[in-house]
């Protein structure tokens, strides 16, 4: 995906969004297609380095919409 092509699916998410991306474990790639998530901020301690702070508030196992703090745009690899 080109610089043009991302900036373009960006403009419908809300100028005022976090955006968020994969944690420390992994090589880089490409990523998907920009989403929007609900965040849990602060999820992870720092001595949990290994993992980004915060955490989607999401899981194929949820019956009921999840609590979160804010909603961020999320870059997938």
């Amino acid at each position: 995906m080109t610089v043009a092509e991302l900036i373009e699916r960006l403009k419908v998410f809300s100028p005022n969004l976090e955006v968020v991306v994969d944690g420390y474990e992994g090589g880089v790639g490409p990523f998907k297609e920009p989403y929007e998530v609900p965040l849990l901020l602060n999820h992870y301690s720092k001595e949990e380095w290994w993992f980004g702070p915060h955490e989607i508030a999401t899981s194929p196992f949820d019956k009921e919409p999840p609590a979160f703090d804010i909603k961020a745009v999320y870059l997938p690899r």
